[in-house]
């Protein structure tokens, strides 16, 4: 695993099969990639805020992720997470945002990856398998992202995510670090920035009725709840009343609901 603030530049070509790069919010690493070829997978070591959106780009298949750090009221090394219930991802397909079903195996390209409130502080570590080509599309607006190692300037312009505004803004000449995912464009008349619709606000650490792990997703026309195991939750609304109750398997379960607010797992959803 490279260290942070670190640059790779050995005196003659290298070929690597599995290479770390770290990225602690101020500092990253980086590799000359005209000496060291990446052959196989990679991994990305990020020092992540709770609930805080990342834009970032999956160079191959995602084989899991992992973390070290103090959460749920445990220290922890290296300890696996559930996709949905610690993290969530979502893809933008143009012109919107939608949830990735981690049911599914989680293939390369550019993502909005969140992580749970109480996992601020911690080292997130992703592992991707092996490096995959960028695939070609007619749509005037795409996810791409820097799958170089280094500092990389896309040659037109494109739109870059802000972690402050939790927008992508236009711009152009700029370069976006490894990993670093952004929209690409070549639309005559672009527009000033792209908003991420329907992204919760927040991922908290909630439970369900007989203690297993949730996480609640607002969506259009109702919500999808992970669950880290076989469970069930009750859903209010904001008088107090029982309106449902879901049983849950292991994973993501999506359930219809009216527009109004609710409260699951004693957290406040709004579905529109």
């Amino acid at each position: 695993m490279l260290d942070a603030n670190y640059t790779w530049n050995p005196t003659k070509e290298i070929n690597v099969y599995m290479l770390g790069f770290t990225d602690n919010g101020a500092t990253y690493s980086q590799i000359n990639p005209e000496k060291v070829h990446m052959l196989r997978g990679s991994r990305l070591k990020k020092k992540i805020k709770g609930s805080q959106l990342y834009a970032v780009y999956f160079p191959g298949e995602l084989q899991g992720m992992c973390v070290t750090g103090y959460y749920d009221g445990f220290n922890h090394t290296e300890e696996a997470l559930l996709p949905g219930v610690d993290y969530i991802l979502q893809e933008y397909v143009y012109p919107r945002f939608n949830y990735v079903d981690t049911d599914q195996p989680i293939k390369s390209g550019g993502y909005l990856v969140q992580f749970v409130d109480n996992m601020d502080g911690c080292n997130i570590t992703m592992t991707f398998n092996e490096h995959q080509l960028q695939g070609e599309t007619e749509l005037p607006y795409f996810m791409s992202g820097n799958t170089s190692g280094a500092n990389f300037a896309p040659a037109n312009r494109f739109y870059r995510f802000n972690e402050t505004t939790q927008c992508f803004h236009l711009t152009s000449g700029e370069a976006v670090k490894p990993f670093e995912a952004y929209i690409a464009t070549d639309a005559t008349v672009p527009v000033q920035k792209i908003v991420p619709n329907g992204i919760s606000t927040g991922i908290k650490r909630l439970y369900a009725n007989n203690g297993a792990r949730i996480s609640v997703c607002p969506t259009e026309n109702g919500i999808i709840i992970y669950a880290s195991e076989e469970s069930f939750i009750d859903i209010y609304t904001t008088n107090g009343r029982m309106y449902k109750k879901i049983m849950l398997k292991k994973g993501q379960n999506t359930t219809t609901l009216p527009k109004g607010i609710y409260l699951v797992g004693q957290q406040k959803v709004i579905v529109k």
